[in-house]
């Protein structure tokens, strides 16, 4: 236990003399994630991503129909595709657009109910906001719907309206007419509820018993974040595997194997101090999640310890891959090569749950891709401690397995071979 001690001791201190490698490591994944927030926009980790269009509304008539017309855009999902706010003066409403401020201007003109209603020409003013492509699109559609939707209200309910129409004009309205009217509207409705009751596609809602992505409630950041913090662990387990080729150059591993025998302790050394930088690495990237991503701040410990963990069986392997290499240019390579598929396939490039279905089923048997999907539900809340227990046990017992074939390797003849 000494030596591994003070193996550990000397790995921190020749690290922490090349600080510069351990915040290209740290570095590289978030600058990649700092650099898809400026491009996406600020709301990029902030949550879900509630895509909404804004509406400028000017009601320059303010009747009833208006109303009417107006009140459509707050009705059912509509609401939440688009946010209406009402102004007064139009062109404090056409600088906001040209400021690209909003989406969309919409102006009702005066006298717009009494063409409704008279069945007269008349004209609302749409402008949009060149600055954006889709939200406006879908603005300027639902107006045309809403237009086209009167239109054919005018052509079903011509007469009862023209009976309105007349009793405005002459100011008096009995209850014959009240009545026929009502009569009118009632029949009309009768002869179209066949076609229009009930709709002719139905929709058929199921609930979902399986348990739910870990994900479902996070927004887009939140989706690449946990596989990035991956790709840092990925960089740090691979970046200090390579220390066994400087140790196999300098002659110490030879002596530490005729000294201590076996390696066993040599290789728990450069464990623990992975152990140790990666503590203070998840840490740190986790705390700042906690920040930018809203993780909850319970989850962190938790994290932290199933992050270290899964790094140490990262770097065991990677060990491995060294000693296997004939040559330090030979395991750089054979490392890489089997990097960066491991970090496509287990969600540290792109998000699991992006991926087709084929390759997210391959990627879910690789070892970083289940610790990185163990991870999410760590981070979701769905996984605790008791969750969490069985699948250290499987990882410690997986790095223990590495760390055995590393060994073998030492005695095949790795620490004396030229």
């Amino acid at each position: 236990m000494g030596f591994v001690l003070a193996s550990v001791r000397k790995d921190l201190v020749r690290r922490l003399r090349d600080p510069a490698a351990l915040i290209i490591w740290l570095g590289i994944p978030f600058v990649i994630l700092t650099l898809m927030t400026l491009a996406f926009g600020p709301g990029f980790g902030g949550g879900p991503q509630k895509i909404q269009a804004h509406l400028l509304l000017v009601d320059s008539d303010e009747s009833v129909v208006s109303g009417l017309f107006v009140g459509a855009f707050g009705q059912g999902p509509l609401a939440d595709l688009i946010r209406l706010e009402a102004v007064d003066d139009e062109a404090t409403a056409r600088k906001r657009i040209n400021a690209g401020n909003a989406t969309a201007l919409l102006v009702i003109p005066e006298g717009f109910g009494e063409a409704v209603l008279r069945s007269q020409p008349t004209e609302l003013k749409l402008w949009t906001n060149p600055a954006q492509r889709i939200l406006p699109g879908i603005v300027e559609e639902t107006v045309g719907v809403f237009v086209d939707g009167t239109f054919y209200l005018q052509q079903l309910l011509g007469e009862p309206l023209e009976t309105i129409v007349a009793g405005v004009d002459e100011e008096v309205f009995d209850l014959s007419q009240v009545t026929a009217v009502s009569t009118e509207i009632y029949r009309l409705v009768e002869r179209i509820e066949t076609r229009i009751f009930p709709p002719a596609i139905e929709l058929a809602t199921a609930v979902i018993t399986e348990e739910s992505s870990p994900q479902e409630d996070l927004g887009f950041g939140n989706l690449f974040y946990p596989g990035i913090f991956f790709m840092a662990i990925f960089f740090v387990a691979h970046g200090l595997s390579d220390d066994i080729w400087i140790e196999k150059k300098n002659g110490t591993l030879h002596r530490s194997l005729r000294v201590h025998g076996g390696g066993r302790g040599l290789l728990l050394g450069k464990l623990g101090a992975g152990a140790v930088l990666m503590t203070a690495l998840s840490a740190l990237s986790l705390v700042a999640g906690g920040f930018l991503f809203g993780i909850a701040w319970s989850v962190v410990p938790l994290a932290v310890v199933w992050s270290v963990v899964s790094g140490c069986g990262l770097l065991a392997l990677f060990t491995l891959l060294q000693v296997v290499a004939r040559t330090q240019r030979a395991a750089v390579l054979v490392g890489n090569l089997v990097m960066f598929p491991l970090m496509i396939l287990g969600g540290s490039m792109f998000p699991a749950e992006a991926m087709p279905a084929g390759l997210l089923a391959i990627g879910r048997w690789t070892p970083n891709g289940w610790a990185l999907a163990h991870l999410k539900k760590v981070f979701a809340g769905s996984a605790g401690v008791a969750e969490t227990l069985p699948a250290l046990l499987a990882m410690l017992a997986m790095t223990a397995v590495f760390v055995f074939l590393t060994q073998r390797r030492f005695a095949g003849g790795f620490a004396g071979s030229a």
